[in-house]
């Protein structure tokens, strides 16, 4: 994706919550599925699990068992408050579409 398409993807979710502060997690804009709201709690962006660890195997060279320990300990493991981006982990029959 471009990086004009991606600023673009960013601003529109931006645009649906303006008082919200969104945090992105660059490098990642391809697995940006939306927003997630839950009761008591901030909008924050969500991203395809399985689609990061794409992103890290195809766009870093890295096979599966690397992607997933780089992604546990550098991306998931990265708290930045209660914006901090989650992740969602469908049933695990979606890794074989990436």
């Amino acid at each position: 994706m471009s990086d004009e398409l991606d600023q673009q993807k960013r601003e529109r979710l931006q645009d649906m919550y303006p008082d919200t502060e969104m945090v992105f997690f660059d490098g990642f804009d391809d697995a940006l599925i939306g927003v997630v709201t839950q009761f008591g709690g901030e909008p924050r962006v969500c991203y395809d699990f399985y689609r990061c660890l794409a992103i890290l195997q195809n766009e870093h060279k890295m096979d599966h068992d690397a992607a997933l320990e780089y992604f546990g300990y550098n991306v998931i493991g990265s708290y930045v408050g209660t914006s901090t981006p989650c992740f969602l982990e469908k049933d695990g029959t979606e890794w074989m579409n990436y």
